[in-house]
């Protein structure tokens, strides 16, 4: 969310939390799912998604008074959600698994990762950022970068010199980012 009293833990159960007084009570809200949620992405105070086991994506857009669950193309377990405004978004998860949405998420298109070089299976994608309309970043495991210039329809992986799973992924403008992982890993990302 954009104001930071505003959060909410999720995870096991398809538990998801509310606060509005940055944590000192918290309030749970009906997900309607018993599906293990991974990630939580808001584009302002209304519009939030949820991912997690199963192709599960919950949007709200009252700010999660009510999560309801959208129709993904597959069962893949989804590590996490970005939306750069209310209709535009991304999921991504286990092997290889990218899914895009143009409407809010009432249709997702397959944007699927195939394996790359000499794998033995797809890379499992853990995070996806996006720094303008065109412009994405993916991190996963064995160290795994790819980057779009294209709006996701062509991705091209990043040498970056390690094979530690990156779980984080953040950009603090368009140009300069950070990926971060196992065994204290944390890689300079630039857009350059």
């Amino acid at each position: 969310p954009t104001d930071p009293r505003l959060n909410g833990p999720y995870g096991a159960g398809g538990t998801i939390l509310h606060t509005e007084d940055g944590g000192l009570h918290w309030r749970d809200q009906t997900s309607g799912t018993n599906a293990v949620l991974y990630a939580v992405h808001f584009v302002d105070r209304q519009y939030g998604r949820v991912s997690g086991a199963l192709g599960t994506v919950l949007a709200t857009d009252d700010g999660g008074a009510v999560w309801v669950a959208q129709e993904t193309p597959s069962s893949a377990t989804l590590f996490d959600v970005f939306f750069a405004d209310p209709l535009n978004g991304w999921v991504v998860g286990n092997e290889g698994a990218m899914f895009q949405t143009v409407n809010g998420g009432k249709q997702w298109v397959d944007r699927t990762l195939a394996c790359i070089k000499t794998c033995s299976r797809p890379t499992d994608l853990l995070r996806i950022r996006f720094t303008d309309s065109k412009v994405g970043w993916v991190v996963g495991e064995r160290g795994s970068i790819f980057r779009t210039t294209d709006a996701g329809f062509t991705w091209v992986e990043q040498e970056n010199g390690t094979k530690a799973a990156l779980y984080g992924l953040t950009f603090p403008d368009s140009a300069h980012g950070w990926a971060s992982g196992e065994r204290g890993t944390i890689l300079r990302i630039t857009s350059k």
